[in-house]
């Protein structure tokens, strides 16, 4: 079953097959940084393609361009006027042990229809905190081009998918904290 928030996250297309995904809070649309750090990041928008133009965005950090990984930030952020979601970031801390879900995109292939996608739940746990980041262990494995995903904790986004651990047996997820998203933007 689609939520009505679900059509608020959107897989990021890339020339250079570099997919990600993002999401709108209000009039913002955020993803992790790296996605659209390299190539020629869009997206799809009730029929219309929108370019994500690093040189646009209103914010663009990356965990390479920072000093210190806990303190660091993976974000990208662009301001759409015709949009307006009703995601909104969740203010509650982050904390060992709690339940949220993962909203990521999946890719699906058909001989009759090509490429599709749809929105996907995977419930995990938080197992470590640290500066502006928390590790998740998911229920499952993501697949590749999941950066920029939201987690959310009663529907409210938590935290935004940074990286993966792919030599790790638990399948911990890394995410950025809402947290440091939102002080960022006060």
């Amino acid at each position: 079953m689609m939520l009505e928030t679900d059509k608020y996250i959107v897989p990021i297309f890339n020339l250079d097959n570099t997919d990600g995904i993002g999401f709108f809070v209000g009039n913002y649309f955020f993803t992790a940084g790296h996605v659209v750090l390299t190539g020629s990041p869009f997206i799809f928008l009730k029929g219309k393609q929108y370019w994500l133009e690093k040189e646009k965005a209103l914010l663009l950090k990356t965990l390479e361009s920072e000093s210190t990984f806990e303190n660091g930030l993976d974000i990208a952020v662009f301001y759409f006027e015709a949009i307006d979601s009703p995601l909104e970031f969740s203010n509650i801390p982050v904390s060992v042990g709690t339940e949220l879900t993962s909203r990521c995109s999946f890719r699906h292939y058909s001989e009759e229809f090509g490429e599709a996608w749809s929105i996907e739940r995977i419930p995990g746990r938080v197992s470590h905190e640290m500066g502006n980041f928390f590790k998740c262990d998911l229920s499952r494995t993501l697949h590749e081009g999941s950066s920029g995903s939201p987690i959310l904790l009663d529907d409210k986004v938590i935290g935004i998918l940074c990286g993966n651990f792919p030599e790790d047996p638990e399948n911990r997820i890394l995410y950025m904290k809402a947290s440091a998203i939102t002080h960022l933007l006060e």
